[in-house]
């Protein structure tokens, strides 16, 4: 037995040679699954199945489905515990810190929020599958543990490690903290430091609660804020509401080498608390809610610790952004059960296009699922929408909907390949290296799937939004028309080709347009599932590394296999995605040996790295007598692959 002591913790280290959770004694386990968050695939999670059975696993499932998120909770069943913790982690040593200190204080909230006052905690992520490092782990473990700031409820960390060497590792560290601990400031309470699951060590740690260390106590209604003052927004009967009180100061020193490390520590450091602490969340204010929600509403902003500030036309949300997130989730469930909730016809649908008064009005719209999507709801924004469906799809965000070939959609996507499809330029330009204009002549459309990913499409939208945002703060209704650009030689094709129903969802008033992306095979289920990302192109494109469209099936064509071993032929399918992208405000590059560029260049000057405060262009279309127009844009939120078109080289 190893005994350590650290200010007023007390650690104590056991060994056990084998895994057996039904030893645990503690409020809370913490189970470890794959980075995919499958049940099973670990060797801890095969262990907690073995001795809690099939029921644990079936309530995981169920767990599950309310989200991807990195942390799921479920009862303990046959454990001796209230709960399970599930922890899925990032794949990569270089991942350990980063998503250490994300995940951690998530298990420490979910302990607090089911009254556990103890848990066994493993060392999260050494092993084959996540390759962390156990020096990191044990590291960041302490200091996540160090800085969580507890509300009282939990007393105990076991930490259970499985072997000598990890034993030694988490040792050291804890004797390095306590040694660091103890030439620290005296004036700043000390966070509760715990320690220590293949053969297991636990280590435990206490500390006395103070009540008087809670600046601001649990409420029942919403806030509002007017001014300098703060009245209740619901009226109720009982005892009167107390008022929050204000946090008292803290005081941080920074000593480093000089005085520009220290002001650059400083900032950083008072940029990451405000993205921690003061994160803000918004949610429209909703006609005629009954009592009753109003009540759910206002719990659910007590219960997560949180203040909520009536605004216009909106409730901001604001406090710590894990429980502001979590709370803004339940909100958007209960809003969506309300009776009573509006559906009104969206004000933008009453206003004049191509007006600044349009663009101040989406720019402050909630988005809404396209119409002639399958998961479409009247009158329900795309947030409330994420949190009914579930895909059928294990361990994917998105569904492929197959588009009926008899469908005027299916027809007029045909109608776009063959149109853009010149038989006569087959196999010219550097990137069609490797065709043969004598294999084929046409791309005959075989298959098309509507890509519909409510989440990758809410990060689209956002994006969209603040495209909007920018024509608002310089007062204009629309960015220029491609075709009426400098140097332009036309509309996009592709424009004049799409139907009315995949159009209504589209703003030319930003440029939003529909353009092909080619590529391989291998990547079509990452580009489903995350979208895009513009730092995956090559730094030898034309334009630099982002993401291309082109107004061309042929063009897209070119990248859909290697180079060096087309195909071509009935069965040998290629795949192509029909996008969205936002072209904003665009570039027109006519020059016949382009700027690599990284990111679209100044308004002002039209270069890269500039001095200039003035806007950039949001994507460059290069246009410079070239076979094909090219179109980029750099920001991978700029895009959405809507429609996945397979096909052959015939």
């Amino acid at each position: 037995m190893i005994l350590l002591l650290f200010k007023t913790y007390c650690y104590h280290m056991v060994m056990q040679n084998e895994w057996q959770p039904l030893t645990f004694l503690a409020d809370a386990l913490v189970n470890m699954v794959s980075s995919n968050m499958d049940f099973g695939e670990t060797t801890v999670s095969k262990a907690y199945k073995r001795a809690a059975g099939h029921a644990l696993e079936h309530n995981y499932a169920i767990g599950r489905q309310q989200g991807l998120n990195r942390v799921i909770v479920t009862p303990g069943g046959k454990l001796n515990c209230k709960v399970v913790i599930h922890v899925g982690l990032i794949v990569g040593k270089d991942s350990c810190k980063s998503c250490l200190s994300n995940v951690i204080p998530q298990i420490l909230q979910e302990c607090e929020k089911n009254a556990c006052k103890s848990i066994a905690l493993i060392p999260l992520g050494l092993g084959r599958m996540y390759k962390y490092e156990a020096g990191d782990c044990a590291e960041q473990t302490f200091l996540s543990l160090n800085q969580y700031h507890n509300s009282g409820i939990l007393k105990e960390v076991k930490i259970v490690v499985s072997d000598d060497e990890t034993l030694h590792v988490f040792t050291t560290t804890l004797k390095s903290a306590e040694q660091s601990g103890t030439s620290s400031r005296t004036d700043i309470p000390r966070p509760k430091l715990l320690g220590l699951p293949k053969r297991m060590v636990s280590a435990i740690g206490s500390r006395s609660s103070n009540p008087a260390d809670s600046s601001k106590p649990m409420a029942e209604h919403f806030y509002r804020k007017d001014g300098n003052s703060e009245t209740k927004s619901t009226r109720r009967q009982g005892p009167p509401r107390v008022k929050y009180q204000a946090v008292p100061d803290v005081n941080i020193s920074v000593f480093a080498k000089d005085k520009p490390t220290c002001v650059k520590a400083l900032k950083e450091m008072v940029q990451k608390m405000k993205q921690d602490l003061l994160f803000e969340k918004k949610f429209d204010r909703m006609h005629s809610l009954s009592h009753e929600t109003k009540s759910e509403i206002a719990k659910v902003i007590d219960d997560h610790n949180i203040i909520s500030i009536k605004e216009k036309d909106h409730f901001l949300l604001k406090g710590k952004r894990d429980e502001v997130l979590s709370a803004h989730s339940c909100i958007m469930g209960i809003l969506l059960k309300n009776p009573r909730m509006s559906n009104t016809k969206r004000s933008a649908d009453n206003t004049k296009r191509g007006t600044t008064e349009f663009a101040c009005v989406v720019a402050g719209e909630e988005p809404m699922v396209p119409n002639y999507w399958k998961h479409y709801q009247e009158g329900s924004t795309l947030s409330n929408i994420i949190l009914t469906v579930k895909h059928t799809i294990k361990g994917k965000d998105y569904e492929k909907v197959d588009i009926e070939p008899t469908s005027h959609t299916y027809s007029r996507i045909v109608r776009m390949v063959n149109e853009t499809t010149d038989p006569s330029v087959i196999g010219q330009g550097k990137d069609a290296t490797g065709l043969d204009p004598g294999r084929y002549s046409k791309l005959w459309v075989t298959q098309i799937q509507r890509i519909e990913n409510l989440s990758l499409f809410r990060k689209y939208c956002h994006k969209r939004l603040s495209l909007f945002e920018q024509l608002v703060k310089q007062k204009k209704g629309a960015w220029p028309k491609v075709e009426s650009l400098p140097k332009s030689t036309g509309p996009i094709e592709l424009q004049k080709l799409a139907s009315k129903k995949m159009a209504s969802d589209l703003h030319p008033e930003i440029n939003e347009v529909l353009l092909f992306h080619g590529t391989k095979e291998d990547t079509i289920e990452t580009i489903c599932q995350d979208g895009l990302d513009s730092r995956l192109g090559s730094d030898k494109a034309m334009f630099g590394p982002g993401v291309y469209g082109a107004e061309k099936a042929l063009k897209a064509d070119q990248y859909t296999d290697d180079p060096t071993s087309r195909t071509y032929g009935k069965g040998k399918f290629k795949k192509m995605f029909l996008m969205r992208m936002l072209l904003g405000h665009c570039f027109v590059c006519d020059d016949q040996n382009p700027t690599k560029y990284k990111r679209a260049p100044c308004c002002t000057c039209f270069k890269v790295v500039c001095n200039h405060l003035s806007q950039r262009f949001d994507s460059v279309m290069g246009d410079n007598q070239k076979l094909f127009r090219e179109f980029v844009v750099y920001d991978g939120g700029q895009c959405y692959p809507e429609y996945l078109i397979t096909y052959e080289r015939r």
